[in-house]
Formats: C-alpha cells, sequence, structure tokens
C-alpha cells in the first residue's frame, strides 16, 4: 500500500501521473482488442478446419468396396482432430464473449472515471491559481503603500527644511505622511493574513489535496488491474476446460493406431476379390529335336509324305505357329504353290468331280490321310514352267526369259490351269489353295503317317 506522503514528491509532474494512466487505460484497451482479434481469427481458422475435416472423411465402400479398418482408423483420426478443434475453439469464444462486448463496456468506464479524474485535478489546479493571484495582489498592494508612504515622508522633510513654506504646509504634509503610514501598516497587515492563509492553503494542497487526488488515481488503477486479473480467472477456468478435454483427446489419439488389422483387410479384399476361375495349367513341352530326328528319318523313295501328330496344348492354335508340325521337304508355304498343288490334284483326280451344285468333290480312291503330291520328285518345276510359259502367251508372247523374276499370280495360274484342263472347277482350286496357304486359319488338323 502506498502511502499518502509519497505523492508529495510527485507533487511537480502531476500532468505526467495523468498521462501515465491515460496510457494505462489504452493499453488495457489494447489487451481486449487483442483478445476479441485473436478471437476471430480463431473463428476463420475453426470454419477452415471444420470443413477440412468434414472433407477428408472417406468412405471405404467408394474406396475399396468392403469395410478397411485403416479408413476406419482414418476417419477416427480426422474425428479426434475435430475434437481438437472444438477445444480450441472454446478458448477463442471465451475471448470474444469476454473480451468483446464487456470489455467495451469496462474501457468506456474507465475512460469516464479518468475524465473525472482530470477534472479534479484542474479544479485543485484553478483554486490553486486563485489563491496565487489573491496573494500577489496583496503584494502588490503592499509594496504600492510602502511606496506611497516613503515618499509622504521625503515631501514632508524636504517642506519642513525649506522655511519658505508656512506652517499650514508642514502641517498639512506631516498628516498626508502619517495617512500614508497608517495605509502601509494597514496594507502590510493585510497581505501578512493574506500570506499566512495562502501558505495554509498550498500546505493543504500539497500534502492533502494533491496525495488525495493521486490516490484516487491509483484506486483507478487497482480497479483495472481487478478487472484484468478478473479476465484472466475466467479465462483460465475455460482454458482448463480445454485441457481437460484435450487430455482426453490425447488418450483417444494414443489408442488410434490399435483398430488397424492387416490381416482382416486382407480377408476382406479376399473374399470381395475371389472369382471361381481356377489359375491355368501346365503348359506341355514341344521337343523340338525328336520331331527334327523323325523327319530326317524318312526314306526319300517313299512317294506319301509322312506326319508326326503333333501334340498341342491348345486346340485354337494354329497348325503352323506352334512348330510341333513336320512338313515335308517339297512343300512351299505359298499362294502359287497352293494353286499348282491344285492343277496336280486335279490331274490325279482326272474326269469332273463337280456335284449337281458344281463344286468340286474329292475323289473316293484318294484316302483322307494320302499325300496330295502324287510323285516323291518336286511338282511345281513342271507346273511352272508350264505357268510361266502360259503367262508368257498371254502377256503378249514374252516368256520365262523375259522376266524370270516375277512371280506368277493367283489369275495367271488360274488362266493356266483353263488352258491345260478346261474342265478343271473354279470351286476345286479355290479349296486346295486354302487350305494349303498359311493364311490358312483351319485349327483342327490330322495327319495320319
Amino acid at each position: 500500500m502506498v502511502q499518502m506522503s509519497s505523492w508529495v514528491s510527485i507533487w511537480d509532474q502531476a500532468t505526467n501521473y495523468i498521462k501515465y494512466h491515460d496510457i494505462g487505460i489504452n493499453l488495457h484497451e489494447r489487451l481486449y482488442k487483442f483478445l476479441v482479434d485473436f478471437a476471430k481469427l480463431q473463428k476463420e481458422a475453426f470454419i477452415a478446419q471444420k470443413r477440412l475435416c468434414e472433407k477428408h472423411l472417406s468412405d471405404a465402400q467408394k474406396y475399396f468396396g468392403v469395410s478397411n479398418s485403416y479408413v476406419s482408423f482414418f476417419n477416427e483420426l480426422v474425428q479426434i482432430v475435430q475434437h481438437i478443434v472444438d477445444a480450441e475453439n472454446l478458448i477463442s469464444c471465451s475471448f470474444e464473449i469476454h473480451a468483446g462486448s464487456e470489455g467495451k463496456s469496462i474501457i468506456e468506464d474507465e475512460r469516464r472515471q479518468l475524465k473525472r479524474w482530470k477534472n479534479e485535478r484542474s479544479k485543485l489546479s484553478n483554486e490553486l491559481k486563485s489563491q496565487t493571484r489573491i496573494i500577489d495582489d496583496e503584494i502588490k498592494r503592499y509594496r504600492d503603500k510602502y511606496r506611497d508612504m516613503i515618499k509622504a515622508k521625503e515631501d514632508y522633510e524636504r517642506i519642513n527644511a525649506d522655511q519658505s513654506h508656512s506652517q499650514f504646509d508642514v502641517e498639512k504634509a506631516l498628516n498626508y505622511a502619517r495617512l500614508k503610514e497608517i495605509d502601509f501598516e494597514r496594507a502590510r497587515k493585510d497581505y501578512s493574513a493574506a500570506l499566512n492563509q495562502f501558505n495554509l492553503y498550498r500546505q493543504d494542497y500539497y500534502f492533502r489535496c494533491l496525495p488525495s487526488w493521486a490516490q484516487v488515481g491509483k484506486s483507478l488503477e487497482v480497479e483495472r488491474y481487478a478487472r484484468t486479473q478478473s479476465l484472466i480467472n475466467i479465462l483460465y477456468e475455460r482454458l482448463r476446460v480445454a485441457i481437460d478435454r484435450m487430455n482426453n483427446v490425447c488418450d483417444e489419439f494414443k489408442s488410434v493406431c490399435t483398430h488397424l488389422n492387416s490381416d482382416q483387410d486382407s480377408k476382406e479384399i479376399i473374399e470381395y476379390l475371389q472369382s471361381n476361375n481356377p489359375p491355368p495349367g501346365d503348359i506341355a513341352f514341344v521337343d523340338l529335336y525328336s520331331s527334327a530326328v523323325n523327319n530326317s528319318t524318312i526314306p526319300s523313295t517313299v512317294k506319301q509324305s509322312t506326319y508326326a501328330k503333333p501334340q498341342r496344348t491348345n486346340s485354337s492354335e494354329p497348325i503352323y505357329s506352334s512348330g510341333s508340325v513336320v512338313l515335308p521337304s517339297n512343300f512351299h508355304c505359298s499362294v502359287w504353290a497352293a494353286d499348282n498343288a491344285a492343277l496336280e490334284s486335279s490331274k490325279q483326280c482326272g474326269g469332273n468331280n463337280n456335284n449337281d451344285n458344281n463344286n468340286y468333290v474329292p475323289s473316293s480312291s484318294t484316302s483322307i490321310g494320302d499325300s496330295i503330291y502324287g510323285e516323291s520328285a518336286s511338282i511345281y518345276s513342271a507346273s511352272y514352267a508350264s505357268t510361266t510359259s502360259t503367262n508368257g502367251l498371254h502377256n503378249g508372247g514374252v516368256g520365262v526369259g523375259s522376266n524370270c523374276s516375277r512371280r506368277p499370280s493367283v489369275s495367271d495360274n488360274y488362266s493356266a490351269s483353263n488352258l491345260r484342263n478346261p474342265s478343271m472347277p473354279i470351286n476345286g482350286a479355290g479349296f486346295l489353295r486354302r487350305i494349303f496357304s498359311r493364311r490358312s486359319r483351319i485349327c483342327h488338323v490330322s495327319v495320319v503317317e
């Protein structure tokens, strides 16, 4: 507690003391403004954080199609963060409530009290100035009376010393000097009384009025500090509640990962993704070397070509793509060879093998397993020569010698076959060409040794 006498030492610093209290109220107002601005920012952040948490809530059915512990963990974590945000928002709401409207009214009340306190100081100052003017007037009157008395005495002595003046003039000057002396004595008494009164007032002003006024300012400061402490105590209670909630959230945050179960998630996804389709079986081994050895042991005098029976795992695979079929040495996979083979086959079959629909029907004397190549020698030399000669006739007499590198076309082969065998049906040649062409898409072929 500050003693009253302590304020006497600042008797000449009253203006600075008023400024001190004015700055204190401004700082108090700044405190409330800080809390309000902080609450506004926290509120904006709270809204953004709540939207963020709502945005990141996930649906396991949407991502995986089944329930998932990791998605549950993630959603639980987001909810815990929401609890943290709610706990923080409790503090900001307390700041906004107690520092908003209440703070504004408190600051207005403090400014009214400060203004009243300043007015009291102004009254004391004006009273002191009034007393100072009174004593100044008494001092001036006292001095004026003294000068008049001195002048009257000097005039009396001058007239009394001068023999030219009458006795009446001397008595008159004496009476005037005595009158001025009486006025001076009266002025001196008035000045003495006024001075004593002024000294008493000034002593009362500096030792009682001014300390009392300063003590009022001290009470305003105490009240301001008490309001600040009350505000902090209220915010402390709100903060303690928020911390209790935070402690609960910490426990939840610590146990959030206990629900993760990778085994259960694996079982769920297996049950969701499983199908009744069995996995593919083993692939059969293809021994190319054995097929090559068997092909090399075939006698060259045998008229019929021998084929190894292919073992293919996929029935839809073409016979030439697997590499398991052993082809004869005089076989050429081309459209031109197929056309010539059709011509030779027509010669061997002979006659007209067309049915009623003008379609070619193979001869019954030729078995399915027999080779279509009639002789062991290559059938392409004679056919190619005859075909090229025929092409030469069709091309304006230009034979093999003119362009031996030109490959006969299908239309040329067909024209040559008509010249050699007019009874050759159209559909028979096309049928054999499709069978022996490498472009064939026939999947099942049975070859008999």
